[in-house]
């Protein structure tokens, strides 16, 4: 089974994203066996191609772009849905998501769009990447972008206020789905849907034991100090000035044990500036 995405008399500015998507393809399926296993975790374009049909009064353009099927939905659907997938499940995905991620940023991709709908899950529950529309290979650690883009909510600050852009965007992405992640399994249905910074950030500071919390079925009371771990990393990633936040590969260390935290995490600016009368 494919998946088959498809533009039908698209405006200029999805051709574009189509074209990008076809770009950035070419250039990640590589036939070298490194590469093929670090870039599992991106998904796999098999075809494309465009026709012109007769629309109302008119031939129209269509493209499609059919990509490999993934059965599982995506992670929005375990952080939001029905779906009880444990601590473990989740953390491998987000290691999974993680080193998908430093494959990109080796390749001096910035993805610009990571959330969890563009997160789809194979049949092994394995992460892949997708959508890479708004994707920009950077030449420069950090540039200027005129044109704002990606989804409300895991764009970094710096990225709305000024239009700077460079792999740290992605990275402040990552920590947002990883605060996700873990607010996912909160009891509290309603506290599943807060915004996951300040949301982490009051659960940090607070008193309050994260075994009062969380869903007991979906983790181990052994886990409870890799949550803990996570909710650091994840807090780390959304720091307010860019060069505060890690790296992927910094991230990938810090989530494998390897590293221990690069600092502590500081109250975000926008949770302080929401906390002042």
């Amino acid at each position: 089974m494919v998946t088959i995405k498809k533009f039908r008399n698209p405006p200029r500015s999805l051709v574009a994203r189509w074209n990008a998507e076809l770009h950035l393809a070419s250039k990640l399926q590589s036939n070298d066996a490194e590469a093929l296993g670090n870039n599992k975790y991106i998904i796999r374009v098999l075809g494309y191609g465009h026709e012109f049909l007769w629309g109302h009064e008119s031939l129209e353009p269509h493209y499609f772009l059919v990509e490999e099927y993934l059965p599982n939905g995506n992670m929005g659907d375990i952080i939001y849905g029905s779906q009880s997938v444990n601590w473990s499940s989740r953390f491998l995905i987000i290691q999974g998501l993680a080193h998908g991620l430093n494959y990109l940023h080796e390749q001096n991709i910035v993805h610009m769009n990571v959330k969890p709908a563009n997160i789809l899950l194979d049949s092994d529950m394995n992460p892949k990447l997708t959508d890479f529309g708004i994707a920009r290979t950077l030449k420069q650690p950090m540039v200027e972008d005129e044109n704002i883009a990606g989804t409300v909510g895991y764009m970094p600050p710096e990225y709305i206020l000024e239009g700077t852009l460079s792999m740290r965007y992605d990275v402040y992405s990552f920590g947002v789905t990883l605060l996700e992640t873990i607010s996912g399994m909160c009891r509290d249905v309603p506290a599943r849907h807060h915004a996951s910074v300040p949301w982490a950030w009051n659960v940090r500071e607070s008193k309050q034991q994260m075994e009062d919390l969380f869903d007991r079925s979906l983790y181990k009371e052994s886990q409870l100090t890799e949550i803990k771990r996570c909710l650091d990393i994840g807090l780390l990633c959304t720091q307010f000035e860019p060069g505060k936040r890690p790296t992927m590969a910094e991230v990938l260390d810090m989530l494998d044990g390897k590293k221990q935290l690069l600092a502590t995490p500081k109250q975000p600016e926008y949770t302080k500036r929401r906390s002042q009368p």
